[in-house]
């Protein structure tokens, strides 16, 4: 299933940065190129979202099992499902009378829906990498204004001067963060809100202390982020080999990077756990052997 739709998708439609201020989806798209200078494209808040498929086709709701339809007719082609325009369609009685309504989905076969599930797996596998690091992005942001190294405000819906916010409206979670990220709004009056509210206004980052946060991201070596990068993506593929390496070893993996352990300890490590599939943190080396009672 993609994305549910949020203002990411509509970049036509975001306010101007005012006087002083970024808009905050520009300030996350910047800190995502500090953060991932490499790997970093700008589309990672729009990229699709496919949730698994259910081991049967009976349990999926309707909705996926249109979704797997459509997959099995652009990569299986040899299935011969036919395209939702040529299926017959529900029909349901409205004012005007019958009216046309979804399309019916033929039963899928055993092998179809092994099929699909194979299609989603590799869809999924494919858009981690994105995830990863719009969910890095999104995090930075949250830690960065909670403990008041970014110093963010609020705009009115219609236009005016921005006015700040505090540090503790960001210490939330769940579906507040969620809806704050997609849709940039957050309400003063109920800042834990969904940002949905009639009340709720633009967040703006300022832009003096956006500078100095990006600042962080760079050293005496210009090369630095570039080395981390590097080092990230050779870690992930080592850690896809060998999951329960740990963490003394990793990091003697990525001394050829010449990356400091601060880097290494803060970024490199967890980041490159994430890229793997696995949690960011993990013991930080190999278990001592019990000595054995003489």
């Amino acid at each position: 299933m993609s994305r549910f739709f949020t203002a990411w998708f509509n970049r036509s439609q975001w306010i101007s940065d005012p006087l002083g201020y970024v808009f905050l989806p520009r300030a996350m798209l910047e800190i995502g190129k500090a953060l991932f200078p490499d790997d970093w494209t700008g589309a990672e808040p729009a990229t699709p979202v496919f949730l698994p498929l259910p081991l049967r086709s009976a349990d999926a709701p309707e909705w996926q099992k249109q979704e797997a339809h459509v997959a099995l007719c652009k990569e299986h082609p040899d299935f011969g499902r036919k395209p939702l325009d040529a299926l017959p369609h529900h029909s349901y009685i409205s004012a005007g009378g019958f009216s046309k309504g979804p399309p019916i989905i033929p039963p899928f076969t055993d092998a179809e829906w092994k099929a699909a599930r194979a299609v989603y797996q590799r869809r999924e596998d494919a858009a981690r990498p994105a995830w990863v690091r719009y969910a890095q992005v999104c995090k930075t942001v949250t830690d960065a204004c909670r403990q008041g190294q970014l110093a963010f405000g609020l705009r009115p819906g219609p236009g005016g001067a921005v006015y700040p916010g505090k540090p503790d409206w960001w210490e939330t979670e769940g579906n507040t963060l969620h809806y704050r990220f997609g849709w940039f709004r957050m309400s003063s009056a109920a800042p834990f809100a969904n940002g949905l509210r009639d009340d709720a206004e633009w967040i703006c980052i300022s832009r003096s202390s956006l500078v100095a946060f990006l600042a962080r991201f760079k050293s005496n070596h210009p090369s630095t982020a570039k080395a981390e990068s590097k080092a990230i993506k050779h870690l992930a593929s080592k850690l896809k080999e060998n999951p329960s390496l740990t963490k003394a070893d990793a990091e003697a993996e990525c001394k050829q990077f010449e990356i400091t352990q601060r880097g290494f300890r803060e970024r490199v490590w967890p980041n490159a756990r994430t890229n793997a599939g696995l949690s960011a943190t993990a013991p930080a080396g190999r278990k001592r052997q019990k000595k054995s009672a003489r």
